[in-house]
């Protein structure tokens, strides 16, 4: 069994949905797509990313806000797509992996909450820029 195989019967045995591609692990968390990138053999990378359209009003300074505010968690936006991305330590072969994917994967579901905090103030930023003033 690869590291992979490992990882993604952990994230299983948590509760999870895990579909192992060449060099990620697939999973939903919180209604969204995840993806679960294992480095070496003592990382992992979780990320989360999607299409934004002018209709979303998400760009480089609602990015720039949330890397402000959330030191380890990191959210990058091109054109068309935003990503949020985090790394953990984790070693799959330690004695506590599944305790310890449990903690990453709860503090990655927190983070998912705070990247649609994000998402939904600059929907209600837009909302309030675009809806007629009442005098």
């Amino acid at each position: 069994m690869t590291k992979l195989d490992e990882i993604a019967t952990l994230i299983q045995e948590l509760g999870y949905k895990a579909l192992v591609t060449d060099d990620l692990i697939s999973t939903s968390m919180s209604g969204w797509n995840v993806g679960v990138f294992p480095y070496n053999d003592d990382s992992i990378q979780m990320y989360l990313g999607f299409t934004i359209g002018a209709e979303d009003n998400f760009d480089f300074s609602q990015a720039n806000e949330f890397n402000k505010v959330n030191r380890y968690s990191k959210c990058y936006v091109t054109d068309n797509t935003a990503a949020f991305e985090q790394d953990f330590f984790f070693d799959v072969s330690k004695p506590t992996a599944k305790n310890d994917l449990e903690r990453i994967f709860a503090t990655w579901e927190g983070i998912i909450g705070l990247a649609r905090e994000a998402l939904d103030k600059s929907t209600q930023e837009r909302n309030e820029q675009t809806s007629p003033s009442a005098e």
